[in-house]
């Protein structure tokens, strides 16, 4: 899917949200060359939070928008879990203080750059298919395996 050369930077301006950010295989894919990115980020059009990833430049950047661009920008099946999950419902005073650790869940790992982003939470993934694991090999039933 590429856009009209013209159109290339209201195109961002209308899909990339304030905040959200994008990776270059996403750019690619909707015809920014490795060129007009570094073009765009030389004009302050773009920043890069770390190398491969893009945002525009209001709004900051959080774990939550992270999560968020990976889901609905980028397609990829995370979701949010454990602790995190629990502190999001309000939980959080039955846990242990520390450092902020971000559980995701996926049948795939988010890509590296993740890690690298100037955050000071750190993410944690789990694979989702080893989650119930003892359940399918053993055959037991649940209420969800009907």
């Amino acid at each position: 899917m590429t856009v009209p050369s013209g159109g290339k930077l209201n195109f961002l301006e209308h899909t990339l949200p304030e905040g959200l950010l994008v990776d270059a295989g996403w750019m690619t894919k909707h015809g920014y060359s490795t060129g007009l990115r570094s073009q765009y980020v030389s004009a302050g059009w773009l920043v890069q939070p770390t190398r491969g990833t893009f945002k525009r430049p209001l709004g900051t950047l959080t774990w939550q928008k992270a999560v968020i661009s990976l889901q609905t920008l980028l397609a990829r099946p995370l979701i949010v879990g454990g602790r995190t999950a629990l502190e999001l419902q309000g939980f959080s005073h039955y846990l242990r203080a520390g450092q902020t650790v971000v559980y995701l869940y996926g049948p795939h790992a988010p890509p590296g750059w993740l890690s690298k982003l100037p955050l000071k939470e750190r993410f944690t993934f789990r694979k989702s298919t080893t989650l119930f694991k003892a359940v399918f090999r053993h055959g037991i039933r649940t209420p969800f395996s009907g």
